[in-house]
């Protein structure tokens, strides 16, 4: 029946039998899905990486990437599950709010909790889809972009040898998914006498001059250079590393200071010749307002398995 004849009938029926039909067209809809189960799985690798399965009485399942830690299977399946069973899939935001909610004392700020709450999120976003027959991407507002850049995480055996550079160099022009952005590690030739210390020598420092030179000679001008930190260094010393890789002409420096908002991130922000980048670290739009109101950086990287999950990462963006 199309929506003419449906209006059509509506009005020349009486008022009761209308209301009848429309109640009786409508009891499908009022059929809700209900979660039944959850399980997950840990995937060995490098890290243990956990995958959780969202199971309904319709049948249809959703799968969920959370990042790796310890505790976070334990997290899902003795303080995840009972919140969500016999809950409708469909109410995403509700359930994620809930899940934040009610494990406030378990630590629902940041950590393995958050990442937790992330992995099940995405997973009731692969089911919302399975559901309604429709991609994700459909659901949380439309497809924007037909691609993303991605670089390649790598390693350089000798970045202050120029022929090692230049056989890495090799390397990534012949491999097979054609990578035009690196993403490499700093060199710290201290690390092993003072693996706490927050500062570079003027050897540290010229040492790496010459590395990122060295790795920007051989890859050409066509490859963007990410310089990857791990939070290690005070304002000082993250700020005279950008200078020193500066001639190289990275894309950024990443978390090149612990992850916490300080005045010192805005402070590196304004003086650094480098674009400065974090969020890897980083919990929910919460932990990542502070660092864009208050320009702490240029960019945020979003780890969403991470940091909330997919409408998190979201708003994060907006």
């Amino acid at each position: 029946m199309n929506r003419r004849d449906f209006l059509r009938l509506a009005a020349a029926l009486p008022a009761p039998a209308f209301l009848a039909g429309f109640k009786a067209l409508a009891a499908p809809l009022r059929k809700k899905v209900k979660i039944t189960g959850m399980k997950v799985m840990l995937v060995r690798g490098t890290f243990d990486w956990p995958m959780v399965k969202i199971e309904t009485d319709a049948g249809v399942t959703g799968i969920g990437e959370s990042y790796w830690g310890h505790g976070v299977k334990d997290i899902m399946l003795g303080y995840l599950r009972p919140l969500v069973l016999g809950e409708d899939p469909l109410d995403i935001d509700r359930l994620y709010t809930k899940m934040i909610t009610r494990t406030g004392g378990a630590g629902a700020i940041a950590g393995a909790t958050v990442t937790a709450i992330s992995g099940v999120e995405i997973a009731l976003w692969d089911l919302a889809g399975k559901l309604l027959s429709v991609p994700v991407v459909k659901l949380l507002g439309g497809q924007y972009r037909d691609s993303v850049r991605a670089y390649w995480t790598a390693g350089v055996k000798d970045m202050l040898d120029p022929a090692s550079c230049r056989d890495f160099a090799g390397a990534l022009r012949d491999h097979r998914y054609g990578f035009k952005a690196i993403k490499i590690g700093y060199g710290r030739k201290k690390v092993a006498q003072e693996p706490f210390s927050r500062h570079f020598s003027n050897e540290d420092l010229s040492e790496n001059t010459r590395a990122f030179t060295n790795l920007r000679e051989a890859v050409g001008e066509s490859v963007d250079i990410a310089v990857h930190c791990h939070w290690e260094f005070d304002l000082a010393d993250a700020l005279a590393l950008a200078r020193a890789v500066a001639p190289a002409r990275p894309w950024w420096l990443e978390d090149p200071m612990p992850p916490d908002f300080s005045s010192s991130w805005v402070k590196l922000t304004e003086e650094s010749p480098v674009p400065i980048l974090t969020g890897e670290n980083l919990y929910t739009r919460h932990g990542f307002k502070p660092f864009i109101i208050n320009q702490g950086c240029h960019m945020v990287q979003i780890d969403i398995p991470k940091a909330g999950g997919l409408l998190e990462s979201k708003k994060i963006a907006d």
